[in-house]
């Protein structure tokens, strides 16, 4: 039953049977080295395979809905119909003999089984923080959207959206609970207030009909894209017909687990929030109180106009058109901003390794700067 953890697999690693396992099930070749890999949630453990056809990674899907057969299906779907057109996402390997992208093996195998699929590994840096990586990654957003437009995949797809989703507000008022601290409640209800403010403001401009859905990316941050190096990346392989230089600087797009049916409009505001905003993590940001209410202490977040600009002219360069629905996208932010600190403080107490008081603060202050913003913000996304 879901939620039974009593027959799943270790989740802190690969353990060497199960890799024997899986492995036969792959041609990868003759395995020369075999390391775990670091990176990304800890409930999917990855390993990295190095055989003398290349290098490939090895994972396993985390517990929950992301292991779902249908789930890894749709994924893979929409993977595969992105790199078949070029797009730099590396596709999963298929099985021998039945050719699946995901291996399912039964919990009486080693390690307690579970759902796994392999892919080419690539190399890459983390985003840099230069206006012309943000171009690059607005770029293959256009491009991901327009690709995905007339795509109608095999399997279910998720609907999901951080826009105006009931619970959030409930969820938000709930951390006050969650944290056993009354005091934080005034926080709490200033997000949920901003929170609702922003949907109402964005259900005002876009009107109805809402704009068609299709499926997106979902979750477009700088955690899920590799970059080459600066010095000239433009390698054969990535030289691509139709693709500018400048978009050459993306070596891979990575983790399509949170694809869905939605809104090119909400994907394009995610990823400018988060290619433009930055995150300061300063001395004792783990543990120090901070303000509750007005955002103090060692951790802030500060948007940076020209990589949101930079964004925003990369994704119009890639042939991404918003239009007159330019004006939604500082509201969206702000619902995006709130919801990716608000939900995990209001599921589990905390927020990565932050101390969740200030870090409500925080957020509480940077979407109030969102706000007073939102005319230079909306006139940088239509170029002006």
């Amino acid at each position: 039953m879901p939620g039974d953890s009593s027959h799943t697999p270790s989740r802190s690693r690969i353990t060497a049977g199960e890799l024997v396992i899986v492995c036969s099930h792959y041609d990868l070749g003759v395995i020369e080295e075999v390391r775990r890999f670091r990176g990304g949630s800890r409930l999917a453990p990855k390993v990295l395979i190095k055989t003398q056809w290349g290098e490939f990674l090895l994972k396993r899907r985390a517990p929950g809905v992301a292991n779902e057969p249908s789930k890894v299906a749709f994924t893979h779907e929409v993977i595969t119909h992105l790199a078949s057109g070029g797009f730099p996402s590396p596709p999963p390997l298929e099985t021998k003999g039945k050719k699946l992208t995901m291996l399912q093996l039964a919990p009486s195998s080693p390690g307690g089984g579970g759902v796994y699929e392999v892919f080419r590994f690539v190399h890459g840096e983390r985003f840099d923080r230069t206006a012309s990586s943000a171009w690059a990654a607005g770029w293959w957003l256009a491009r991901c959207h327009a690709m995905l437009r007339e795509f109608t995949p095999l399997f279910p797809a998720p609907r999901r959206t951080f826009h105006n989703h009931a619970q959030v507000p409930d969820r938000l008022l709930s951390i006050s609970g969650v944290l056993s601290d009354p005091g934080v409640r005034p926080v709490c209800r200033a997000l949920a207030d901003a929170y609702l403010a922003a949907a109402a403001r964005v259900e005002q401009i876009v009107g109805s009909p809402e704009p068609m859905t299709q499926i997106v990316h979902g979750d477009w941050h700088p955690g899920n894209m590799l970059f080459r190096v600066a010095d000239g990346g433009e390698t054969a392989e990535g030289a691509r017909e139709g693709v500018p230089p400048e978009a050459l600087r993306v070596a891979a797009v990575l983790d399509f687990d949170s694809a869905r049916l939605g809104q090119p409009l909400h994907d394009f505001a995610n990823g400018a929030m988060q290619f433009s905003v930055h995150r300061h993590f300063g001395e004792g940001a783990s543990g120090g109180e901070g303000g509750s209410g007005g955002g103090g202490g060692p951790w802030r977040i500060a948007l940076d106009p020209e990589l949101f600009a930079a964004f925003s002219q990369g994704y119009a360069a890639g042939g991404g058109g918003l239009g007159g629905l330019a004006a939604a996208v500082p509201w969206l932010m702000i619902e995006a901003l709130i919801v990716e600190a608000g939900v995990p403080i209001a599921s589990t107490g905390q927020f990565g390794k932050l101390n969740a008081k200030p870090v409500l603060g925080v957020v509480f202050k940077a979407a109030e700067a969102m706000g007073a913003q939102a005319d230079r913000l909306s006139g940088l996304v239509r170029g002006e």
